[in-house]
């Protein structure tokens, strides 16, 4: 569902969700450990599920929330591999 919403995704919110991702990807593998990448990804997913057919705004925020936890759970998991 979310890959078919981001055809429609106005593409200012697509240009702060790269660039919120790349922060994150910064910030939780540098200052997060995996628990709290993990709880603030799941922290963002389940409002963003809530409201995908009520509020388009909360749903916007919460895509980004998902992107920067969800981008800095992939570098952080990266980091404990090697």
């Amino acid at each position: 569902m979310l890959t078919c919403k981001i055809a429609m995704v106005d593409s200012k919110l697509l240009l702060i969700f790269l660039v919120i991702s790349g922060v994150g990807q910064i910030v939780c593998s540098a200052y997060l450990d995996m628990l709290r990448s993990t709880l603030g990804l799941v922290a963002f997913t389940i409002p963003a599920l809530i409201f995908y057919p009520f509020s388009e705004n909360i749903t916007a925020l919460c895509f980004l929330g998902m992107g920067f936890f969800g981008r800095g759970f992939f570098a952080g998991s990266l980091s404990y591999i090697n």
